[in-house]
């Protein structure tokens, strides 16, 4: 297996952004095979390193595997807020014409925000055939850069997004403090949704997609109330007779685990970030670790195989 990282060049465009063609990002592939190409989204918390430790174990399954960051590395957002979905684009078209990928049905992995993404993107690109998200949710959300504002943009406009409010987050960690209570950050989204009034604009229109869907959720998520979304994803599909494959799996006592295992720890539900503040992760250390097990054998089992009946 070798490894090709598309490198950043001085751009001609304004300065922090990187020319319309280019992007950044780990290919890891074998020369003389026809693998599937896999597209790898991570979460709020990743990066060109972070990714590399999904991205290679996934790769040694027989794919191509492509780690893309889209915020956070040079010459990309700064903060995973206002992305736009043209950056996606280019890179779409990079794998249409790259020798080692060309011809190849694209594929994502998603996880997290990277899972709305993937949602996203599948949403409105019916060349993504198969799509595996990892505690995704329905709706486009605000982008995580304390400004009212969304995740993701198209032709310069923000996509319609559900609305976070910073004082929903701050009296929520003040209670959470002055009760010496793990703080997470499912509360403050329940809140946002059930205040939304623009939650039909806001949702993924996942029945638009052309993709077989496998949907990984977890029943006690610290971060995001990902579960009620994953319920309302398949709620959607089943409406709409969708007429592709598509599976929910659900680990109700993991939170918010990162495959692959045996690679990295499944994590306890609590870790503490200072004095008397702990961040709730969510899960117990024996459900986050069946989660991010045997669901890391059914996201490769369905790359290879697809959903089995």
């Amino acid at each position: 297996m070798s490894n090709v990282h598309c490198p950043y060049k001085k751009p001609t465009e304004p300065a922090g952004r990187l020319p319309r063609d280019e992007f950044v990002g780990d290919l890891f592939y074998a020369e003389g095979t026809n693998r599937p190409t896999i597209v790898w989204l991570g979460g709020s918390g990743s990066g060109l390193g972070v990714n590399q430790i999904v991205a290679a174990p996934l790769a040694s399954h027989g794919f191509n595997v492509l780690s893309l960051p889209y915020f956070g590395e040079k010459g990309l957002p700064p903060q995973l807020s206002e992305v736009p979905l043209e950056y996606f684009e280019r890179v779409f078209t990079w794998l249409s014409k790259n020798p080692i990928t060309a011809g190849k049905e694209i594929q994502l992995f998603g996880m997290s925000k990277g899972g709305e993404s993937a949602l996203v993107l599948a949403s409105r690109y019916p060349f993504i055939r198969k799509v595996a998200l990892f505690s995704p949710h329905a709706y486009c959300f605000q982008g995580i850069a304390f400004k009212s504002v969304s995740s993701w943009t198209y032709g310069g406009k923000s996509l319609p997004f559900i609305r976070l409010k910073n004082r929903w987050v701050v009296a929520h960690f003040v209670r959470c403090f002055i009760n010496a209570e793990p703080f997470g950050f499912r509360p403050p989204y329940r809140q946002a949704l059930a205040a939304a009034k623009n939650k039909e604009a806001a949702r993924i229109k996942v029945e638009d997609a052309r993709a077989d869907l496998l949907v990984l959720a977890t029943g006690q998520n610290g971060m995001w109330n990902s579960g009620d979304g994953c319920l309302e994803i398949m709620e959607t599909l089943r409406k709409h007779n969708y007429p592709y494959a598509y599976e929910l799996v659900v680990y109700e006592d993991a939170g918010e685990p990162t495959p692959p295992p045996y690679v990295i720890p499944p994590g306890t539900s609590n870790v503490k970030v200072a004095p008397r503040v702990v961040l709730s992760l969510g899960g117990t250390l024996e459900g986050n670790a069946r989660a991010q097990g045997e669901g890391w054998e059914k996201i490769v089992a369905f790359f290879k195989n697809g959903i089995q009946n």
